[in-house]
């Protein structure tokens, strides 16, 4: 995924809280990553029978719109993927 740029620019990897590997942040400011995200992580959770999404806390990232991109991404492709199903989201 590192090929896609699709991370936060200069941020080292951390180690993730659950896995034990090295993580980093999406960067949800670049169109690419909201696509990915929705199509790798919430598409098949949609399809699957899940009608609401509840994303995790923000966590502090320097960039106070990352976690309403994160949200965009939510929307935007759950309108294009499902556009007569309403978006609930908290």
């Amino acid at each position: 995924m590192h090929q896609h740029h699709l991370f936060l620019p200069h941020e080292k990897p951390s180690l993730d809280y659950w896995a034990h590997k090295p993580v980093k942040t999406l960067d949800f400011e670049k169109a690419a990553t909201r696509k990915f995200f929705f199509n790798a992580t919430l598409r098949h959770s949609f399809e699957s029978g899940i009608a609401g999404w509840w994303n995790d806390e923000a966590d502090e990232t320097g960039n106070d719109r990352q976690f309403l991109n994160m949200e965009r991404a939510l929307y935007d492709g759950q309108r294009k993927y499902f556009p007569k199903q309403r978006v609930w989201s908290l």
